[in-house]
């Protein structure tokens, strides 16, 4: 067993109470058994950890936010970065929170992201959509985040949003969808895509 594979199996901060956490959300959600959730749920953490050691980030300890914007004047990585995210919106809670998380979690939230949307984007073919259809109602169903530099496979305001938005967009769309959800996904079918619509809120101020 090499070096990267005995670090994989080791446990990471948090990683039995986020392990717990996904198999209670997955029998309850996805309707599966106690064996089935914990072998799904312990397949996605091994992929988390091999994506934080490729990313490079596995060894980012819990509370890193509070560290970057208390070490913005002085540390000029930091500095460039908080530049980069606030000019897409972001705000020093959505730092704080996004990056006082542990590793795992961050991975996981992707892993999960990714799933669903694959999931959605093979129901849309099955009904009938050709693959570029299929991405495009993806785009517009969904909050895509990521890397707002990643212009692969979209651009403009249809680019990936900052990771450090999530909590921030979904306690927000959670208020929209009390107040009752129709308007929003009639903005978001008109919009190019769901990320577009988002960047507008922002802009306007009331996100």
């Amino acid at each position: 067993m090499g070096i990267l594979d005995r670090f994989r199996q080791r446990q990471w901060p948090g990683e039995q109470e986020i392990e717990d956490i996904y198999v209670s959300m997955y029998q309850t959600l996805r309707g599966m058994s106690q064996s089935e959730a914990r072998a799904t749920v312990r397949q996605m953490i091994q992929q988390a950890k091999k994506e934080a050691e490729e990313q490079g980030t596995a060894q980012i300890p819990p509370g890193f936010g509070d560290r970057i914007l208390a070490e913005q004047s002085t540390n000029d990585r930091f500095r460039t970065m908080l530049q980069a995210k606030r000019a897409e919106g972001v705000r020093d809670d959505d730092m704080r929170w996004w990056w006082n998380l542990v590793e795992l979690e961050r991975q996981l939230m992707m892993i999960e992201d990714n799933m669903t949307r694959l999931a959605a984007f093979t129901q849309y073919r099955e009904e009938g959509l050709t693959s570029d259809e299929a991405a495009a109602r993806v785009r517009r169903a969904f909050v895509i985040y990521g890397s707002p530099s990643d212009t692969t496979h979209s651009s403009g305001d249809d680019r990936p949003l900052p990771c450090e938005l999530r909590d921030r967009v979904n306690v927000w769309l959670q208020r929209v969808a009390e107040d009752g959800g129709a308007e929003l996904k009639a903005q978001a079918d008109a919009a190019s895509s769901f990320n577009a619509l988002i960047r507008r809120k922002i802009r306007d101020g009331s996100l």
